[in-house]
């Protein structure tokens, strides 16, 4: 039952009146990615091999060794033996408020899908690229104001987790927090038109999140969250027509926790790891599908058993390509980022970063920017580095509080969540004004976007008596929320 409020009085419409449009499916592969072939070149397998090898007489020579020592301590001992050891549901009064009760679907039963077989491709040789020197900008955020807009509207739900949330323009696309609580409807803001699962499920514990929604695309993440070969697909959404295009699926719960994804409205960028035992290669992916021809190419991949780190963040712009390598301690752990561009041919080949980088973590492009942590992965931070490929400037920001890695930009804008005492908070920044504000609110946020015109967010609040879904998960109280952007 859809439930309107207005300032006119209360008008409830019955669910056959909703606006329903299933274009879920599955349009892509055949087959089962575990069954996923690579070839990698001679010598990469021959790297595998000598590893192998050097590790089984390292192992020998250790064994002896200590059969040795044992051997001393046995004479030296004349044979003695050795022994072995919430606040008010409502918060702030929006001027247009919706009640959505979202009925969960039965999901569809897709064909197992498989990515076609890649072929490994040579890493080119390229002369590395004479850095443009920039301006470095130190900007240190310090005293925020109260959020100069008021709260234009908002979407309630109850029974489930705070939404993932995409903007398009006015259009506010949203899933369910809880895996298996349905798939994805939009919100159109100055209509008021609400479209209930317009891309449905495709597994039973399916939980969606969203990629960038950039040129009348939308992409979308579907993973099976509590299925046994940790089954998902990227897809992208064409908004226009509603049709769902299968761009990656993967079934190998190897392959956890799921890719690194990206897209620029013409070019989806991913990394990702699977398992291949009979190969003893574990392999990993970073490639490139352009939407319109849907042409593949494998950027880089090698063997993870032996190899000296894992693609785990990408981010794609134009003809720039960024990925984050994480290398293991053994190779002296840490992470930075290594940049490539797309040549006349259409490849990717790799170039210089533009900026001294000793190390770097969560690269993301919006627009001209590309924005990064300044620090290795996992280690907390309050500085961003940003760099600007369009007036070639880079700009360090420091923060009085620790930068999350789900930093959003637009335009000028850069917009974070803050974890406060009694609450949460949604912080934005202005480069150009250096204007700082603050939307506080007592609740969980959970996901929040922007674009020129609109701030949109969810935010949750523990249901009385802390019910829980037929998985254990606990249901909420949850609003979708939107306001104006500010003018500076």
């Amino acid at each position: 039952m859809l439930q309107i409020l207005g300032g006119r009085g209360e008008k409830i419409l019955e669910k056959s009146s909703e606006k329903r449009i299933d274009r879920g499916g599955w349009k892509g592969y055949t087959g089962r990615a575990k069954a996923l072939s690579l070839s990698l070149s001679v010598d990469e397998k021959e790297r595998c091999m000598q590893r192998q090898v050097r590790y089984v007489w390292v192992l020998v020579w250790v064994l002896v060794s200590l059969v040795g020592i044992g051997c001393q301590a046995a004479v030296s001992s004349e044979g003695a033996p050795v022994a072995d050891t919430g606040a008010t549901r409502g918060g702030e009064v929006a001027s247009s408020s919706v009640a959505v009760t979202l009925s969960p679907t039965a999901a569809l039963t897709p064909t197992e899908a498989v990515p076609p077989s890649p072929t490994a491709l040579p890493t080119p040789t390229v002369p590395p690229a004479t850095p443009t020197p920039v301006t470095i900008d130190d900007v240190s955020v310090g005293l925020w104001e109260k959020f100069p807009a008021e709260i234009a509207g908002q979407l309630t739900f109850s029974d489930t987790a705070p939404m993932y949330v995409q903007l398009s323009g006015d259009v506010v696309y949203f899933t369910p927090g809880n895996p298996g609580h349905g798939g994805v409807s939009r919100y159109n803001i100055q209509t008021g038109e609400l479209e209930q699962e317009i891309v449905a499920p495709l597994f039973e514990t399916s939980e969606i999140a969203f990629g960038k929604a950039r040129n009348g695309w939308v992409l979308l993440y579907d993973v099976g969250m509590f299925e046994e070969e940790f089954p998902w697909v990227v897809r992208v959404l064409r908004e226009e027509t509603g049709e769902v295009y299968d761009v990656l699926a993967v079934s190998d719960r190897s392959s956890w926790p799921g890719p690194a994804y990206d897209f620029d409205g013409r070019t989806v960028a991913l990394a990702y790891y699977v398992d291949d035992e009979e190969a003893n290669c574990g392999p990993v992916y970073l490639m490139t599908v352009e939407v319109e021809s849907w042409e593949q190419q494998i950027v880089e991949t090698h063997c993870d058993y032996y190899g000296p780190f894992l693609w785990w963040v990408v981010a794609v712009e134009g003809d720039i390509l960024v990925g984050q390598k994480n290398f293991p301690d053994s190779e002296g752990g840490g992470s930075t980022l290594q940049m490539f561009e797309r040549d006349a041919e259409g490849k990717w080949v790799p170039r210089d970063f533009p900026v001294h980088l000793p190390y770097g973590s969560m690269p993301r492009f919006f627009g001209d920017w590309l924005v990064w942590k300044d620090a290795n992965n996992w280690v907390a931070s309050s500085r961003l580095r940003l760099y600007n490929w369009k007036d070639q400037r880079e700009y360090k920001v420091h923060f009085e509080t620790l930068v999350p890695e789900t930093v959003q930009m637009c335009g000028d804008w850069l917009l974070w969540k803050a974890v406060e005492a009694g609450g949460e908070s949604l912080r934005l920044y202005n480069l150009k004004t250096e204007r700082y504000y603050r939307l506080y609110t007592p609740r969980f946020i959970g996901d929040y976007k922007c674009n020129e015109k609109w701030l949109v967010w969810s935010e949750g609040e523990d249901s009385p008596g802390y019910p829980r879904d037929k998985y254990g998960l606990p249901l909420w109280w949850v609003w979708v929320k939107w306001a104006p952007m500010p003018s500076s």
